[in-house]
């Protein structure tokens, strides 16, 4: 029995990293998704969108924001961005405060 306790802070690890992964996995996918039904999945050159949240976003969001693309407005839970590149874009739709992503034509 005493071996075996050895041994919890192997399996504690093992099942935090599969948890970490496997949430991972899943920002990546809803990510995917919510590109693709706004139509941005294929986007190869920086897009101007509109970020619906699933919050009311914080000072740490806009930092986020910032850094993604020139923040232009926010209107209750809606952000507008300019300028975010692909990269970025993916990034911020893997977040899962992120409720979609539409392309925005103002600017």
């Amino acid at each position: 029995m005493i071996r075996l306790l050895g041994y919890r802070p192997v399996w504690v690890t093992a099942l935090l990293l599969a948890a970490y992964l496997g949430f991972r996995a899943w920002a990546g996918w809803a990510g995917a998704a919510k590109l693709e039904a706004a139509g941005l999945r294929d986007a190869a050159r920086p897009v101007n969108v509109e970020v619906l949240l699933a919050i009311t976003p914080e000072p740490f969001h806009m930092a986020i924001f910032q850094d993604a693309g020139r923040l232009i407005a926010v209107r209750g839970q809606s952000v507008f961005l300019l300028d975010v590149p692909p990269e970025a874009l993916r990034d911020l739709a893997a977040r899962y405060w992120v409720r979609g992503v539409r392309p925005w034509a103002g600017g």
